[in-house]
């Protein structure tokens, strides 16, 4: 709900707590460390970085599968390109852990658009 009290910083995900509104759905920062987020249609994309994963989930708040786990490294942002695709930002030189190992850039042929 646009302009809703959603419990921050007091709250932080559900709360149950009758003076704030629950997030439909919610992630662990243990697990995911959520740093981005893009909607595309009915899917929301969080891009993690303690979790080096795209986190989907529905507009319902059910989660999907994972996206790129321990592909790219630390995932900093998530945002839809003009062609439909998601762009995926990482975070993998600033210190805070070590970059996955360089190999080659897949073919263009192999990029999947999520529209």
């Amino acid at each position: 709900m646009p302009g809703g009290n959603y419990g921050w910083p007091d709250v932080e995900g559900i709360g149950n707590d009758g003076r704030y509104i629950d997030p439909v759905g919610d992630v662990e920062h243990a697990d995911a460390s959520p740093s981005g987020i893009a909607i595309v249609a009915n899917t929301i994309y969080v891009a993690c970085l303690r979790g080096a994963k795209t986190l989907p989930a529905g507009t319902d708040g059910k989660e999907r599968q994972p996206l790129l786990t321990d592909e790219y490294g630390r995932l900093r942002a998530v945002t839809l390109a003009p062609d439909g695709a998601l762009w995926i930002l990482t975070s993998n030189r600033d210190g805070r852990a070590p970059p996955p190992p360089r190999r080659p850039h897949p073919p263009p042929e192999s990029h999947h658009a999520v529209n």
